[in-house]
C-alpha cells in the first residue's frame, strides 16, 4: 500500500508545475501556519485534488521505472 500524499507534496508540485496563480497558492501554503494552510487547501479543493493526482501519477511512473 502506498504512502498517503501530503499537503507539502501537493504544494511542492504546485510550485514546480503550476502557472503563476497555482504556484502562488503553493507558495502561500508553504509560508502558512497549519491553520491557514488548511484554509488554503479547503478554499481550492479542485486545484488541490488536481495536484494530488499529479503527485500520484509521478509516484506511479517512478515505481514503474524502478
Amino acid at each position: 500500500m502506498s504512502e498517503p500524499i501530503t499537503d507539502r507534496e501537493i504544494a511542492t508540485a504546485m510550485l514546480q508545475f503550476g502557472g503563476s496563480f497555482i504556484s502562488a497558492l503553493g507558495s502561500a501554503w508553504m509560508r502558512a501556519d497549519p491553520m491557514n494552510g488548511d484554509r488554503i487547501a479547503k478554499a481550492f479543493p479542485d486545484f488541490w485534488e488536481e495536484y494530488r493526482e499529479l503527485v500520484q501519477l509521478h509516484r506511479n511512473r517512478a515505481k514503474a521505472s524502478a
